[in-house]
Order: C-alpha cells, then sequence, then structure tokens
C-alpha cells in the first residue's frame, strides 16, 4: 500500500487500487477461479509457481509496478494478447490468452498487450 498509493484495503485478504484497476487477493478459501486464482478477463501474477498464492490481479491493461511483490509466476485470463513478467525491459515470463507461465527472475514490472 505504501509502494502503489491510491489503494483501499477491504479486509484482511483484499485490496484495491481503483484507479488502476488493480486488486490484491491473498489466499483464504474457495473463489472463482478459471487459470489459478485469475478471474476471467484479467491479468494477474502470484508469489508461487503455477498460479498459486498470494495474486495481484488487473482488469485494464497497462505497464504496472509489482517491485513490492514477489512474483514467481504470470497468468493471463484475457481472450487476446499477452502479458510480460519483465524486470525493466528484460522479459523473464510470457503469458499468452488462456494461459499462465512461471517466472524465473526478479520482477519490476507487468506489460500487457490487447
Amino acid at each position: 500500500m505504501e509502494e502503489v498509493p491510491g489503494g483501499v484495503l477491504l479486509d484482511e485478504n483484499h485490496a484495491v487500487w481503483p484507479e488502476l484497476g488493480m486488486a490484491l487477493e491473498t489466499p483464504s478459501g474457495v473463489s472463482t477461479r478459471t487459470i489459478g486464482g485469475c478471474t476471467t478477463g484479467n491479468v494477474c501474477v502470484f508469489d508461487g509457481y503455477g498460479a498459486q498464492g498470494a495474486k495481484l490481479s488487473w482488469s485494464s491493461c497497462g505497464n504496472p509496478t509489482v517491485s513490492a511483490f514477489t512474483v514467481r509466476s504470470i497468468a493471463n485470463d484475457r481472450p487476446t494478447g499477452y502479458a510480460q513478467a519483465r524486470s525493466g525491459t528484460t522479459v523473464h515470463a510470457t503469458a499468452y490468452a488462456g494461459s499462465y507461465a512461471n517466472v524465473y527472475g526478479a520482477v519490476n514490472n507487468v506489460r500487457c498487450v490487447s
């Protein structure tokens, strides 16, 4: 919440950044899932491999900074485009539409292309 201002803490497991279309969800139980825990239409990063663990998600494309979040996998649950887990402009993993990819290396931003 300190690194990305404008966030709203909803409860012990959920926070949102309305201006960015971004949400954080930590594991707590069963939810609607398609790719791992990524909701249809979103791009998500997880702190675990295989689209597992705590999750940051976006409903809109962009290039958000995620340096305070340990990214171990990225999911693209959109019908088109791709999402890249990157350090600067170096791509560590690419998730194409309807898939996820494990990430090996430090990530500080996510590039989403429609």
